[in-house]
């Protein structure tokens, strides 16, 4: 049964990953200024081209694009540990776990 449930944690971690990636691409598809999402050690966040500067999940005045994902993680990580995996990308790039 333990084995039954890790899968299924396991799977639910995968699927939850993926959505994190895809909001995140869609997040930069809507706003040219986000040009880099960045997680991990608890925090998300993008890097913002038009004004120099990182923006984390708890900054103030993030751009609408990124609501979605904000909405995703906010329900999920307390459960899933989403942010506790090490993920970066450019929008179109590929992803990179360890930097």
């Amino acid at each position: 049964m333990k084995d039954t449930i890790r899968n299924h944690y396991n799977r639910a971690h995968a699927l939850a990953m993926a959505e994190v990636v895809r909001l995140a691409r869609e997040a930069m598809a809507k706003d040219p200024r986000l040009v880099e999402f960045v997680m991990g050690m608890g925090i998300w966040g993008f890097w913002d081209a038009a004004n120099n500067q990182m923006f984390w999940d708890d900054s103030v005045g993030r751009p609408a694009a990124v609501k979605r994902l904000e909405r995703f993680i906010d329900l999920w990580d307390d459960v899933l540990k989403l942010t506790g995996d090490a993920l970066r990308f450019k929008q179109g790039g590929p992803i990179v776990r360890k930097w």
